[in-house]
């Protein structure tokens, strides 16, 4: 009696639909991202879900790039601000000490001006007592 020889077909099978849909069906194609068999049907869904986590990603990339850029914007806003202020401040310090400095001169100079009468008083004190004592003796 003959027999029938085996055709052994082997082929992997779709990895959504043997853990999602409980049934087989050959894989077509493999999923170059992640390496998973897939059929024509599951792949499309493979394929529709990553461009969908693309777009996801893409956007939440588009916001914080937008975000940084306001605080990118924020920071040279203030920083300008702040720089202003301080150059602000030194020149009114500036004045200030300018201010003091001409009032302590002012006085110095009066002071000396004083001590020179002062001093000329004293010189003419001391002739004076000279003459005096010269007319005593």
């Amino acid at each position: 009696m003959a027999t029938a020889g085996s055709c052994d077909i082997s082929f992997d099978s779709c990895a959504t639909c043997s853990s999602k849909h409980n049934r087989t069906r050959a894989a077509l194609c493999q999923c170059k991202h992640c390496s998973e068999s897939f059929c024509f049907d599951c792949m499309k869904d493979h394929n529709d879900s990553l461009q969908e986590s693309i777009a996801l990603v893409s956007n939440q990339y588009n916001e914080v790039q937008a975000m940084l850029k306001i605080k990118k914007q924020l920071i040279n806003d203030e920083t300008n601000k702040s720089k202003i202020q301080i150059s602000e401040w030194l020149q009114q310090f500036i004045d200030k000490l300018n201010t003091e400095k001409a009032k302590i001169e002012t006085q110095i100079e009066n002071e000396e001006l004083e001590a020179k009468v002062t001093q000329s008083i004293e010189f003419e004190i001391r002739i004076f007592q000279r003459y005096i004592l010269e007319i005593h003796w």
